[in-house]
């Protein structure tokens, strides 16, 4: 299979931003005063998707709105060892946990078409 680059793929202003709406994260990761070790069960948080110049704000030029979003509560946040989980807003996942302190997502809605095409020839 030839690969193609992600741009070639990317939407760039195709679905909502998600901005101050409500969302659920999930992880397996660390958790504040209970050490380093990972959870043996899977753990569940409530946060709000915060708007794009509030997270330039926090992560500079490492944050790339149209291809990333933050969210955040008080005191919670994936990250430490949660790589890969999801974020839901409304039950549908529309981030990937990726880095920052904070945690920074992957925004799957620019995605889509890339999910998509790899989908239909991985059947």
């Amino acid at each position: 299979m030839k690969l193609k680059p992600l741009g070639d793929f990317f939407q760039p202003q195709a679905f909502s931003t998600y901005s101050n709406s409500p969302a659920t994260i999930t992880g397996w990761g660390t958790s504040p005063g209970k050490g380093s070790s990972i959870s043996q069960l899977l753990q569940k948080a409530s946060v709000t998707v915060l708007d794009s110049t509030d997270c330039s704000k926090q992560y500079g030029v490492n944050f790339i709105g149209v291809h990333m979003l933050c969210a955040a509560a008080p005191g919670t946040d994936t990250c430490q060892g949660d790589s890969g989980g999801p974020l839901f807003v409304g039950g549908v996942q529309v981030g990937i946990t990726s880095w920052g302190n904070g945690c920074v997502y992957t925004r799957v809605t620019a995605y889509v078409r890339w999910i998509k095409t790899i989908q239909a020839s991985n059947p």
